[in-house]
């Protein structure tokens, strides 16, 4: 069949029966641009062409009628015919135009951060790497999860961060690194050709200057003693020894030297990559004690249920924690000892409470002793980060003596134990109830109170 292309001359093509051959209008204004209807009715626009004499006729499909018209594929059908005359095949750009199309997708930011994730975080088994993903996932990808990562931009950047901040000041500062780490690995394996954020440099948070008094630490050391279990005594000699939430949650008994009660705190979970040896004081050794009697049974993990998993001190116990907090300051007002609202306070806040005590005038321990304490090594160079901690095993096992015996003074108080020393166990409900006051004036920050990351100061 042959003549002009219209709405009305396709009606006269005959539907396709299976087995035979198509039968085609071939339109008299456009060589080679044809129709044909399927067995089904619907009507479908060709274009057929040879790119050398030698070579086979191919023939592209332009589209259907109703998504085009007959004007429309005809126009479409001409484009195509100026291609094959200046030597492009229409078909093998189409097909190129696709894989294209499908390499864009793999690289829209929320696919690629599955990628990197795999291929790079999980690769190298990253110790952070549960923190990254959660990064990545959650603040990253819900403002340019849509967007290529060839497309990222300063604005887009800036518009994120700013977002972040509303929710938490450290937030941005997060997100800006993990995003930059993920673009530097797309163009070091060359999916994308320059980050353009490569010299936006991430705002500190400020720092924390929270630092639990006299009182709130009475209250806090009262509190793990009515949470009381293994997770009680964990929270407990985390004041004690001054140290992050895994590091001391996470303790095996492999760790310890049974007859000189000296812990080797492994590099694995010390979040400068550095082990360090801690001779314990004695109120730690009875907790220690405590939690596995017989010397012959000490084996995995120090602080467990269940002598396999290791506690956990994560956002769950904290509320615990403060439930009953709120409990105790409610007894002590009413013994005629009230005290101010306590303000929002994160677990690793018992460090800097800590490490300010022992700079006060009645112990007076030297700076550079209470920094080897809680682990830093900023500020040494090579030779004092590989030979300094060892001189300071005995000086840091003096100040936690001394601050042991200043916990034990401040718990000797007449305001200790308001209520006394030990207190019924509280409602589900009732503990809801006092966490909901006790936070109820404090700032919304969007993040869990604590988590077992260690990936604070």
């Amino acid at each position: 069949m042959k003549g002009t292309i219209t709405l009305t001359s396709l009606k006269k093509i005959p539907p396709s029966r299976k087995g035979e051959k198509r039968i085609f209008m071939w339109d008299d204004k456009v060589p080679k641009f044809g129709a044909y209807r399927t067995s089904t009715g619907r009507v479908v626009f060709v274009y057929q062409f040879r790119m050398h004499a030698c070579r086979p006729t191919e023939r592209l499909t332009i589209g259907r009628l109703g998504s085009l018209t007959p004007e429309q594929a005809r126009s479409l059908a001409a484009t195509a015919a100026l291609k094959v005359i200046s030597g492009i095949n229409p078909i093998e750009e189409r097909r190129a135009a696709f894989a294209a199309a499908e390499i864009d997708e793999s690289l829209l930011v929320k696919n690629f951060v599955q990628h990197y994730l795999t291929n790079e975080i999980g690769a190298k088994k990253r110790r952070s790497a549960k923190n990254i993903r959660a990064v990545l996932e959650r603040d990253i990808c819900p403002h340019l999860g849509d967007r290529l990562i060839s497309e990222i931009t300063v604005p887009m950047v800036e518009k994120m961060l700013a977002s972040l901040s509303e929710r938490n000041p450290s937030a941005p500062r997060r997100a800006l690194i993990q995003l930059k780490a993920m673009l530097n690995y797309a163009k070091r394996s060359q999916r994308i050709d320059k980050v353009a954020i490569e010299f936006m440099t991430p705002l500190l948070p400020p720092d924390r200057d929270r630092v639990l008094d006299t009182r709130e630490l009475r209250r806090f050391i009262e509190a793990a003693h009515d949470l009381g279990g293994p997770r009680g005594d964990a929270y407990l000699c985390l004041l004690l020894l001054m140290k992050r939430v895994r590091e001391v949650a996470r303790m095996e008994w492999r760790e310890i030297n049974l007859e000189k009660w000296i812990w080797r705190l492994p590099e694995a979970r010390s979040k400068n990559g550095k082990s360090q040896d801690i001779i314990l004081p004695p109120g730690v050794i009875k907790i220690l004690e405590r939690q596995q009697p017989d010397p012959l049974l000490r084996i995995g993990p120090v602080f467990t249920l269940d002598g396999i998993h290791p506690v956990t001190l994560g956002s769950k116990m904290k509320a615990v924690i403060d439930a009953n907090l709120h409990r105790r300051a409610e007894l002590a007002a009413a013994a005629g000892r009230p005290m101010r609202p306590i303000e929002r306070y994160v677990i690793h806040d018992l460090r800097t409470a800590t490490a300010t005590f022992l700079q006060d005038e009645e112990l007076n321990v030297k700076t550079d002793v209470i920094d080897a304490a809680l682990h830093h090594i900023s500020g040494q160079n090579k030779v004092q980060r590989k030979y300094m901690q060892g001189k300071y095993v005995p000086h840091v096992g003096t100040a936690l003596v001394q601050l042991e015996q200043a916990i034990d003074n401040i718990m000797a108080d007449d305001d200790a134990w308001p209520g006394g020393r030990d207190l019924p166990p509280m409602g589900l409900q009732e503990m809801r109830t006092r966490v909901a006051a006790l936070r109820a004036a404090w700032p919304k920050t969007g993040d869990k109170d604590d988590d077992e990351s260690g990936n604070t100061g």
